[in-house]
């Protein structure tokens, strides 16, 4: 599949309207390379993972498909080393109190 490494980018946008940031987040989910974009609270505004072939298409993708936009501020990498999943969820039953 030719898949090296996986990677977060964590971006911080420019501008905080709706406009601007549905249209940022249509536009990186349909890059190849990207798996799963998510908007976040805190310093960052978005998270995106990635998966590449090794370190240089990381680095092309960051500049060419990241910080090249209008829309983005600033943009840190982490290369993911391990993951794990989980596909269990849990179910809160308010009622209770519980978790089953």
């Amino acid at each position: 599949m030719g898949i090296g490494l996986e990677a977060l980018l964590t971006i911080e946008l420019s501008k905080h309207d709706r406009s601007a940031i549905e249209a940022f987040m249509d536009e990186v989910i349909h890059a190849p390379e990207v798996r799963f974009a998510f908007l976040i609270s805190g310093r960052y505004d978005a998270v995106v993972h990635v998966v590449v072939r090794d370190t240089q298409h990381l680095r092309d993708l960051a500049l060419d498909h990241f910080t090249n936009r209008p829309a983005v501020t600033r943009i840190e990498t982490s290369i993911i080393f391990e993951g794990r999943r989980r596909y269990e969820l849990l179910v809160f039953l308010p009622e209770f109190g519980q978790v089953s």
